[in-house]
Formats: C-alpha cells, structure tokens, sequence
C-alpha cells in the first residue's frame, strides 16, 4: 500500500506527497516531522524589532542584544535592581536625584561663609583691642597682646621697678622678659605674669646657661597692697652650684622610716648584691655583701684622732661601758655593831646572812655584806645604749 507524505506550506495548507509506508507509525511519525522542520527553517524568519518569527531566549541582564528574548530569570533580576534604586521622583531641596547634585549651605539650612563673616565682623568691629595693652573689657584679644601669640616684650627692671608695676592693679596678665636679675625674675628669662584680683604671681624660666641668676626656674607671687610678697626657687640640675648625682649618692647609709627599701635602694641587712649589676657598691662594699645595721649605731671611724685607734673600715665593734667603781669604809667596833659611812647609790647592805668581820674579831657572824648594783641608781638592760629612735638604714644601688 502506498500513503503520502505531510508537508507544511507557508499558507498552513497541507500538501501530500505520495509515500511508501510499510505500517511502521514510528516511522510515519518521524518522517512527518522531519518534514514540519524543514519547512519552518526555510519559511519562518528570525525575530528582530521589526519582524516577527524565531528568537531565542536569554538570561543576560546587561546585553543590548535586540534578536533574543529575556527569560523570566532576566526579569527578575533586572525587577530587584529597580526596586533597590531611589525612585525617580525624589529630589532633595527640590534637585532631582537624576544626575549628581551640589548642595550649598543654605540647601541644608546653614550660613554661607560670607553670612558668617558679615554677621562676625558686625559683632566684634567695635570691641577690638585698640593696642598690645588695651584692658577694656570684652574686647576681643588681638595677636601679640600681652605678649600672647607674639615674641613678647623686654622690660629692664629694677627689684623695686618690678614690684611697684606688679602691685599695680592696672597691669594685666602678659608675657615678658627682663634683661634685668632680680630676686623674682631671670635675667633674659621668659616670664609669664599672672593677674587675679589683688594678687599676682610670676613664673620666669632661665634662657641661658651660668649661674642661678640666668638659669633654672624662679616663682614669685605677693599681693597689690605689697603685704606679701614671696620668691621660690625651682632648683633643678641647671642652677646648683654642684648638683649631686645618683650615682655619687650610691653606697651611702641613710635612715629610712618604711620598712621596704623604695626602688633604687637597697637595705643593709647583710645581703649580698650583683657586683657587675651596681659596680660603685662594689668598690665601696668589695666583699659583696652590705653591712647589716640593724639593731646597730653607725660610730665615725677614728682615722688618727686616738679616740677609738685600731679599727678599720666597716669593722664591727661589741658594746661596753667604762669601769664604775666604789669605796665604803667600815669599822667592826662602833658602837652600833655597823658602818661608820652607811653606803649610798649603788651600794648597799645586803643582811639576808651575817658573817664574821675578820679573824681576830670577837663579833661571829654579825657582819654585813656589802652589795653593788648599778640598777639601784640607773637605768639597766642586756646592752649599753643610747636613747634611740629606730630606723631601717637603706643605700642607694648603683
């Protein structure tokens, strides 16, 4: 048997083609759209903007591709962009958010420089300094008054020059120098004068080195009536004649009232110390050890004066006391069987037991033993002592 084959033409009217057919409908079907897809490519266009046909589809979200079609992803991603954005009607002061926008100062409610300085100058014009020492209150400090913001000025004043403008109420706070020494300034130091109510103070620093007269700090402060007037002196390693290091400090016992050495300074208990740590405690201390003074009074060596001959540094000496001694003269034939001289102070008469006073006596046993005991008349311990007051005895460590 013979069939025909189906074909789409471009008018939609199936035309048939005489075909064998051998009772296979798989093949049948097969054939059929064969020819069904031969007949679109060669009949149905691509699609643009102006003709209608094929596209294909895709999910590109930035292509300006105008022959393929947006996938529902592409849509959705191309929806949440716009829905994150600022919409466009918004404006800001009424600047529409469009393109990039300049705000000035009154788009937020501000003053504009030249607001500012018309409304500044038209409040301080007329209270302005009128000079370096203009003192009208209020006015508005101009640079270099008082000598604030400039380099100052010098002033070549006596002591009493210097009081007598200092106890003037007139004379404001400033900055100056005075080429001048005097017990309250340095001379060719900077000073810094201070006015508050009836009194004044003057901090003046040293410019140069010398003596104390040029160098380190000196604060001087008193009253208006000149009732107090005052000068310290700051001194510092700039202005002593010979200042004293720490290190010449080293190695010298000082009493100290606490009970742990501060730090820098050692006890001198016995304790040996780092020799290559604090080499000037080595050369004064060579064995290592610092003296352990407690419970010790320090003596000044006798070095030739013959008072206390024979010691050597840093030797130890035990306690002692000069020889006390005592007379008592006594008769076996008074009339009272006792002493001609009764014992005082220290002695005394010990009659706990009697005993004879001497071979050829015809008294037994009625003499008296005669007792000396220091306690009776001083003060008494285990130890020969001065009154004292107890300290730790430290030496600075270096």
């Amino acid at each position: 048997m013979r069939y025909r084959e189906f074909v789409l033409s471009p008018y939609g009217v199936i035309k048939i083609k005489s075909l064998g057919y051998n009772g296979d409908l798989d093949a049948l079907k097969t054939g059929l759209i064969s020819a069904l897809s031969k007949n679109v490519s060669n009949t149905v266009p691509a699609a643009s903007t102006t003709v209608a046909g094929i596209t294909k589809l895709s999910s590109a979200t930035n292509s300006n591709d105008e022959t393929m079609a947006a996938t529902p992803k592409a849509v959705k991603a191309a929806n949440d962009n716009a829905n994150g954005r600022v919409p466009s009607g918004r404006t800001v002061n009424g600047k529409a958010l469009s393109a990039d926008i300049t705000l000035g100062a009154g788009d937020v409610g501000a003053y504009s420089k030249q607001e500012i300085d018309t409304a500044l100058n038209s409040k301080v014009a007329g209270v302005k300094q009128t000079g370096p020492f203009d003192a009208t209150a209020g006015a508005l400090l101009i640079n270099g008054a008082w000598g604030w913001g400039g380099s100052g000025y010098n002033q070549v004043w006596t002591a009493e020059t210097f009081l007598t403008w200092a106890r003037n109420a007139a004379n404001g706070s400033r900055v100056f120098r005075n080429d001048t020494p005097t017990p309250y300034s340095k001379r060719y130091g900077s000073g810094v004068f201070m006015r508050a109510g009836d009194t004044w103070s003057l901090i003046s620093v040293g410019a140069i080195a010398g003596g104390p007269d040029v160098n380190g700090v000196r604060i001087s402060s008193g009253n208006n009536s000149g009732s107090e007037t005052q000068s310290y002196e700051l001194w510092t390693n700039q202005n002593l004649p010979n200042p004293i290091s720490a290190s010449e400090f080293a190695g010298i016992p000082l009493p100290f009232p606490g009970a742990v050495a501060p730090p820098g300074f050692l006890t001198c208990n016995g304790q040996a110390f780092n020799k290559t740590t604090y080499p000037i405690l080595a050369e004064l201390y060579p064995s290592g050890h610092l003296p352990d003074l407690r419970g010790e009074f320090i003596r000044g060596a006798d070095d030739g004066r013959g008072v206390d001959a024979g010691r050597a540094l840093l030797s130890a000496q035990g306690d002692a006391m000069q020889p006390i001694t005592a007379k008592w003269t006594m008769n076996d034939m008074t009339a009272d069987k006792f002493v001609n001289y009764p014992p005082a102070g220290a002695l005394y008469i010990d009659r706990t037991a009697l005993v004879n006073f001497d071979a050829t006596s015809t008294r037994t046993n009625t003499g008296a033993r005669a007792v000396f005991d220091s306690s009776r008349q001083t003060r008494t311990a285990n130890e020969t002592r001065p009154r004292n007051i107890a300290f730790n005895y430290i030496v600075r460590a270096a």
